[in-house]
């Protein structure tokens, strides 16, 4: 395989393939370069669909040229070969966050600190003008301690106005992308993390795929949740105003991420460290 080659002439060795897509296919390698094993993401320009090939891969090359964030799949190198490969070699999570709800869902504390870590990673982007337009719970990788790390941007783009670029993954597109209506992509984006936390508490899409038209019809209804599963009201308050029919209604990422359901956490772990603190202080006092 000509790739295999060539990434053996750089430097690192391809172990086995980790997944396929229309745009490429991600190998785990190990490289002398790196002291853990790394994920290289492979681009045969003269097999991927052209409009990518011509559009969508020079905007992901820029945009992940330019970001750093704890919460942002962390890019080492990345290899362009004439006029037809492109790797890109990453750091290695070892699962998505679709593997992790796996049939079942999450713990409510346990999607409140995945989910405050992807709204932080989101709202740096939205900062930059930044939007990723394909948000959905595959493409949220999680490292062995489950630290949040958002991947693929293959769709991803600079955006200040409105986009006529109707790129997404169904299940999780925002209505107005769906219709084909020039959309606001960071609203877009605050839709696909509103369908993200509701699969992650409760374990399924919120809205009734049977066929498309039933789907965007039950875009337009009040959301309803499981009744058999527990949520905090302000977590459905959450998911909710996310999942506002018109973007307009719905908030911005910065409001996400400052929504009271999220800062109970940060006012959890501010009480904790304060126990800590004097459980420590009166340790010290009693050695002495």
């Amino acid at each position: 395989m000509l790739s295999k080659a060539l990434l053996r002439g750089l430097g690192y060795k391809v172990i086995h393939s980790i997944g396929k897509g229309s745009h490429g296919e991600v190998v785990l390698a190990k490289s002398w370069k790196y002291p853990e094993n790394v994920a290289i993401k492979i681009v045969d320009k003269k097999v991927a669909p052209p409009d990518f090939v011509s559009k969508f891969l020079p905007q992901e090359l820029s945009v992940i040229k330019t970001i750093e964030h704890p919460n942002i799949i962390k890019v080492h190198k990345i290899h362009e070969i004439s006029d037809r490969l492109v790797f890109i070699v990453m750091e290695l999570a070892v699962k998505t966050l679709e593997q992790k709800i796996g049939l079942c869902r999450l713990p409510n504390d346990e999607a409140k600190v995945l989910f405050s870590q992807l709204a932080s990673a989101v709202n740096y982007l939205h900062e930059r003008d930044i939007v990723h337009r394909d948000l959905k719970c595959p493409n949220v990788l999680l490292t062995a301690e489950d630290t949040v790390k958002l991947s693929d941007f293959s769709f991803s783009g600079y955006y200040k106005g409105l986009s006529k670029t109707f790129v997404c993954s169904p299940a999780y597109a925002a209505p107005e992308v769906l219709n084909l209506i020039p959309y606001d992509p960071k609203k877009s984006d605050v839709w696909s993390l509103g369908v993200t936390l509701n699969c992650m508490v409760t374990g399924s899409i919120p809205f009734n795929n049977e066929d498309m038209s039933s789907f965007l019809s039950s875009q337009r209804a009040p959301i309803h949740f499981p009744f058999h599963i527990i949520l905090d009201k302000q977590c459905r308050d959450l998911i909710t105003d996310m999942l506002k029919y018109n973007p307009l209604d719905r908030p911005s990422i910065s409001e996400v991420a400052n929504h009271p359901w999220l800062q109970s956490r940060k006012q959890e772990q501010i009480s904790l460290l304060k126990t800590v603190y004097l459980v420590g202080q009166s340790a010290s006092v009693y050695l002495q």
